[in-house]
């Protein structure tokens, strides 16, 4: 059930047998169980835990279920967090309740084993497509302030180029006018490369996942023989062990993989010998690649603002690039309900970490 850190699950019921028995069901499937035996107790878990479902019987001792929901609800912390209503009725003016003051499902009691671990994995799949989505429309938001605020600066830098051209061909100045035609190639060319960059970031965004089976191994072979042929007679090191599949969308996956070597061979110039290598990891619910350099790296304090679009720590003069690979991957691989991390020292290399789910 979970893909990239363990879900849990706040079970409040009076009864521990209950408790007891839905925790034996969901722990296997890799769940957090948090247990409360009443509603105060309940409160005082959220207070330090905010787990990702509620399992929540309706007759308490202290308080109804119904009434602790409309406190959830009432919440900004609680609020999203979806509430299963455990019952022993079967009466639809009294489920209508549940679902009046919130809740998303109801169990009937006595559980049946195959119908709560299907439902909670139905409210599983669904918060977590609410918190891609929220995700997403977040990043969207800083996306399109970004992009309107470093877009326009090369256009409004091409703008004036463009009249002091104007004015020197007037003055019949062919000299400063060719100086002032390459300044503008040059901006407009910033200004492409940048909506290139967008155009695969949207890609990230918007393009639907292919789920077939992506041999990482022979794209790592592939795209690093690539881009070490444009390196002329530089020495890189390439050392990559026989790396596993995995499912995912292999047109993505490469381009994941473009941006994490293109980085490694680019922040390595300055060895004079460059050195990059790639293994895999795994675990029960994990498949993981690594790519470690000894290129430059940086403080780690920055490695959250690496994935952010357009945030470099290199003038484009020091490293070319657009800002933008990072970001892309980052995204890339929260579609694949994975996540990348970073490692690095300055001066002491780079190490990334692609984490993709198994179940």
């Amino acid at each position: 059930m979970p893909e990239n850190e363990a879900y849990s699950v706040l079970v409040v019921d009076d009864s521990p047998e209950q408790i007891r028995y839905i925790s034996e069901i969901l722990k296997p499937e890799g769940c957090r169980i948090y247990a409360a035996t009443s509603c105060a107790a309940a409160f005082k878990i959220l207070k330090q835990h905010l787990p990702n479902l509620i399992i929540l019987d309706i007759v308490m001792p202290d308080m109804d279920g119904f009434e602790l929901c409309k406190i959830l609800k009432a919440d900004e912390r609680t609020v999203d967090i979806p509430v299963i209503f455990a019952t022993a009725y079967h009466d639809s003016d009294y489920l209508g309740e549940g679902f009046a003051v919130g809740g998303c499902d109801y169990l009937i009691k006595p559980f049946i084993r195959e119908e709560l671990l299907e439902r909670v994995k139905v409210r599983i799949r669904l918060s977590r497509k609410r918190i891609e989505i929220q995700r997403a429309y977040a990043e969207l938001d800083k996306f399109c302030y970004t992009v309107s605020h470093d877009i326009r600066a090369p256009l409004y830098v091409i703008r004036q180029l463009t009249q002091l051209l104007a004015d020197e061909v007037k003055d019949g100045d062919p000299q400063e006018a060719q100086k002032i035609c390459q300044m503008i190639l040059d901006k407009a060319s910033q200004a492409a490369n940048m909506t290139d960059g967008l155009h695969r970031f949207s890609k990230a965004f918007y393009q639907n996942i292919d789920r077939t089976e992506a041999d990482v191994d022979q794209m790592f072979e592939e795209v690093f023989g690539e881009l070490s042929m444009l390196e002329g007679d530089r020495k890189i090191e390439f050392e990559k062990e026989k790396l596993p599949k995995v499912i995912g969308d292999p047109l993505l996956i490469r381009l994941v993989i473009q941006n994490i070597l293109s980085n490694a061979i680019k922040f390595t110039r300055n060895r004079k010998t460059a050195k990059i290598t790639v293994k895999a990891e795994n675990t029960a619910h994990h498949q993981s690649y690594i790519v470690t350099d000894n290129g430059i790296g940086f403080d780690e304090k920055y490695s959250e603002e690496l994935f952010q679009i357009y945030h470099r720590l290199h003038t484009r003069e020091e490293y070319e690039g657009d800002g933008i690979g990072l970001a892309t991957v980052k995204r890339i691989m929260m579609r694949h309900g994975g996540k990348v991390d970073i490692e690095s020292k300055p001066d002491k290399g780079t190490s990334v970490r692609l984490i993709f789910p198994l179940d």
